[in-house]
């Protein structure tokens, strides 16, 4: 599990984000290795600019699974 918090007035306001996965081997050849990554995610950001009318902002929370393939060399 991985995470990490961010923004602060840098950027967008706040942002934050969270991982939960899996990893296992799938083969070893010739000096590479294939890995399979499940798992999923959450994305946050809050961010807001300008005022008025040209005000623009947006607050979203984006989650769903994630599926990855690693090789290593």
């Amino acid at each position: 599990m991985k995470g990490d918090l961010g923004g602060f007035g840098a950027g967008s306001d706040f942002s934050w984000q969270a991982v939960a996965a899996l990893t296992f081997d799938v083969a070893a050849r010739d000096g590479v290795t294939y890995a399979g990554m499940v798992g999923y995610r959450a994305l946050d950001v809050d961010y807001e600019e300008g005022s008025g009318r040209k005000k623009y902002g947006y607050d979203v929370l984006q989650h769903g699974p994630v599926l990855g393939l690693v090789v290593g060399f």
